[in-house]
Parts: structure tokens; sequence; C-alpha cells
């Protein structure tokens, strides 16, 4: 009699035998047995297939298989509200996206919710309150179908210093707000998903912000949101300047002639706001390149929906802050991004390696810059290679060493590395690194600067090891630091 089941397990091994094979020989660079432990235990069991090349690209980052599969699997569960999945995403990211789905999160979740109101909603627009900091945190993260999803600093997120999930974003939020006094209020278009945030504090100037934390102007957040004028916001900020007038000259609905002729208006801001309009044609925006006022020519290529000839005619404006927004936006391209690395002003090719979608060609080009702060944003940039730190780490400016040392992608090579360089400051900074190993942390303890070695003993994963050989340490500053942690640790224990 045939065993059916034995069959099917036979058959499905099988499968996964191939499957295994096929992905070893894919990535025959990387050891066959780190491929075979990701694909054990670096994706859910259930969904291999779906996320294996993933994972392998994470874990080859930093091996952590466990890592990758907890997160992958709180996203499996909840995949239905989170949305569809990012291959672009670094186990960051996702760690991020998924958080307020764990434990921790739902408490988090809870404040958020309790900090959350609407103060606006019909069929286009809804306008959201929010008086608290895990509120703000949520109010940053993007809809898919937001046309900045993909190319704003952290995926999927605003770049509202108000919204970020740290110490920091939750300073920022008290002082712009003066803790939820003045709250934060984000505007979502229901069809395109474009947010904005507002706050309106008396005590500071007025915060209209964008999806990259571009300020706005109230005529121009009007613009993005028409209806936003049915809320009590709305009036506030029509009442704002002279945003009645502008928005008389050039209406929500305003008509090609109209554009045109307001470009023409003795008034600037009636100039700046025609080539701020959400319906400024490449017509429109190719004469506000003319203007001989550089705000105008500015605000003209700075527009969402710039094409490649109003970008690449930015690129040749006299004014460097013309060509920076060209660089600066969202559809640059490759070719526009090399060519703005080769403009004479230091911050139009820092805005160059800045860009999110800078590629690698642009950020190792970039590390041949003769100006030490375009180096070091290119050392600093979230999608920096091993390669680019590694050249950075070879870089004669300190501040350029330490910033690649100190980027969150810093391999244990490139600790290590980090280590034998002559200026303690970077020994310092590679000690200090989240991710400094037992093999880095040891050998700082041998290092001749103080510093150093104190760096060593305080960093959070020191074992009791290494605390230990501090004990012996010529210097009792570290002796008394490493008897100090070592009694923490028996407390603890």
């Amino acid at each position: 009699m045939i065993d059916y089941h034995n069959m099917k397990v036979l058959l499905e091994s099988i499968l996964l035998e191939d499957k295994l094979s096929d992905l070893q020989s894919r990535y025959s660079h990387i050891h066959p047995d780190t491929i075979k432990d990701i694909w054990n235990n670096g994706v859910p069991s259930n969904n291999q297939g779906k996320y294996i090349d993933w994972s392998i690209k994470e874990n080859t980052k930093n091996h952590n298989p466990s890592r990758t599969k907890n997160a992958l699997e709180i996203y499996d569960r909840n995949k239905d509200k989170i949305g569809k999945f990012n291959h672009k995403w670094s186990v960051n990211d996702l760690e991020s996206i998924t958080h307020p789905f764990t434990d921790e999160g739902k408490s988090f979740n809870k404040k958020a919710e309790e900090g959350t109101s609407i103060h606006y909603e019909d069929s286009d627009i809804i306008i959201k309150q929010h008086s608290n900091h895990p509120s703000a945190v949520k109010a940053g993260f993007l809809h898919v179908d937001n046309s900045c999803y993909d190319n704003t600093n952290e995926p999927g997120k605003t770049q509202w210093c108000v919204s970020a999930n740290s110490e920091e974003g939750n300073s920022h939020f008290n002082d712009y707000t003066e803790n939820g006094k003045h709250p934060l209020y984000t505007v979502e278009n229901k069809k395109d998903k474009t947010k904005t945030a507002v706050v309106l504090n008396p005590n500071k100037n007025p915060e209209l912000r964008d999806e990259h934390d571009k300020a706005l102007k109230p005529y121009q957040v009007i613009y993005k949101h028409p209806n936003i004028i049915n809320s009590d916001l709305g009036n506030k900020l029509l009442n704002m300047g002279n945003t009645k007038e502008i928005l008389h000259k050039v209406p929500v609905n305003a008509s090609e002639n109209q554009l045109l002729k307001g470009l023409d208006d003795n008034n600037s801001d009636v100039r700046s706001a025609t080539v701020s309009h959400s319906k400024a044609s490449e017509q429109v925006l190719l004469k506000g390149l003319d203007n001989n006022d550089s705000g105008i020519r500015r605000a003209a290529v700075s527009h969402p929906k710039a094409s490649e000839q109003v970008l690449l005619k930015g690129l040749e404006d006299t004014h460097w802050f013309v060509r920076k927004a060209a660089v600066s936006h969202s559809k640059a391209s490759e070719q526009m991004l090399l060519k703005g690395l080769d403009d004479n002003n230091s911050n139009v090719r820092r805005a160059v390696v800045s860009h999110p979608k800078a590629p690698e060609q642009v950020l190792l080009k970039g590390l041949d810059d003769n100006n030490s702060n375009v180096r070091r944003a290119v050392v600093s940039h979230p999608k920096a290679t091993e390669q680019v730190l590694l050249k950075g780490l070879d870089d004669n400016d300190l501040d350029v060493k330490k910033a690649a040392i100190s980027h969150p992608k810093a391999t244990e090579q490139m600790l290590l590395k980090g280590l034998e360089d002559t200026h303690w400051g970077v020994r310092s900074a590679a000690i200090s690194h989240p991710k400094a190993t037992e093999q880095v942390l040891l050998k700082g303890l041998d290092d001749n600067d103080l510093d150093v070695k104190k760096a060593a003993i305080s960093h959070p994963k020191a074992t009791e090891q290494m605390l230990l050989k501090g004990l012996d340490d010529n210097d009792s500053g570290i002796r008394s630091l490493s008897n100090e942690r070592l009694a923490n640790m028996k407390k603890d224990s």
C-alpha cells in the first residue's frame, strides 16, 4: 500500500533541497553554510521563498538570522494593516514599522491613540490633531501610495523631526508644541495620500512642512489641500499675512492663462505662488525659471511635478541655491547628480551626496571631493555601502573618519580597522559603536589611550571577562570603573 503522507514529505524535502541548492548557486560569493543558516533560521518557515532574498541581503550586512525572522513573522501576522512589503526596507526599517504590533508597541499605540483626535474630515481630506509624542510618531508614517514613500531618508516615513521615534524627537515635539499645548496637525489627502504637518505656536514662527520637511507657505498648503479652508485650521492659514490677496490673484482652480499672468505680477509672493501651484504646467515652470528673482526660480525647480527639462535648466542657473534645489529634487536622475558633483559650489555638491537616491557611484565620486563637509555627508548617507565607508576611513580628515566609523552599517572589519587609526578619537568612536563585538572591545582594552579604554569598559556589551581584565589596568580610573561595572553586574544577576 502506498504511503501518500511519507511520499508528500519526501517530495517537499526534495523541492526544498533544490531551492536551497539554487540559492547557494546564485549567491556563490557567500559560504553555502551561511545561506543554509539564513534559509533555516532567517525567514518564516511558511514563507521562505517570498522573503529569502531580502533576508540574505540584510544578513550579509550583519549576520543575525533570528532578528530578520522575528521581524518578518510580526510583519506577516499584520501585513493587512501594514501594507505591501518593500524589499528596499532594511531590517531596522522593518522593526520600526512592525514595532506598533509588538507588546511594547501596543502600549505605545494606546498612548498614541489617546493623543490623537480628528480636527476635520470630508470626502477629500482628513485633519488630525496630535497632542503627544507617540501620536506624532505614528503621524509620521506614510501611506504606500504617497509619492514620497520610497524617497525620504527613512522609506515609509516623513522627515519631520517631531515624529522621530527617539529622545531627540520627543524633545523636538515638546519644544515646538510646548508639550502639546499647541498641537501638531497633519493634513492628509485621501486620494493621493500627500501629507502636510502644521504647528501654529504663537510664541514661534508657524511651522508648515511637507513630507521631506521642506517649509511651506500657507497658500502652498491650501493648494495641496483645497478643502482645508473649510476647517478652523484652514481659516487660521487664510488669515496669515497676504494669503487671501495671493489666492484672489492665483486661485486654487487657476487656469493656465491665470498662472502665466501671475508670473508677470509685481508682487514676488504672487509669482512664487504661481510656480508653486498644483496645476503649474511645464510651460509655467520654464517661464518661472526665466524670472529675475532667484527665489521664484528655486520655487519653480522645486515643484513636485518638475520635468527633466525643468531640472536640467535649473542646473544651469547662476545662483547656487537654485542648482541645489534641482539636485535635491526627488526626480533628479543619476546623470543630474553626477553633473551636480562637478558644481563649483560645495553646498550643491553636498546636496547631491545627501540625496536619498544617490547611488554608490555618486557616493564614491563624492569621496574624492576637496571639501571635507561633502565627504562627511557621503559617509553619513543612510545607504552608504561598506566600500564607501572603508574608503571614508582612509580619509585625511578626522571628522570624516569619525562619521564613517560611527555609521549604523559599520561592520566588525571596519571597527577593527578604525582601532588601527593614529587618532584616539577615531579609535574611541570604533569602541563606542553599538555593534562593537567582543573582539573589538578586547582590542580596545589594549589601547594606549585612556579614553579609548574607558569607552571599552563602559560599553553595554562589555563582558565580565573584560571587566576583570580592566581590574589589572595600570590606571586607577580604569580599575575603579571596571570594579563599579562588575558590582552593578552582580546586582542585576
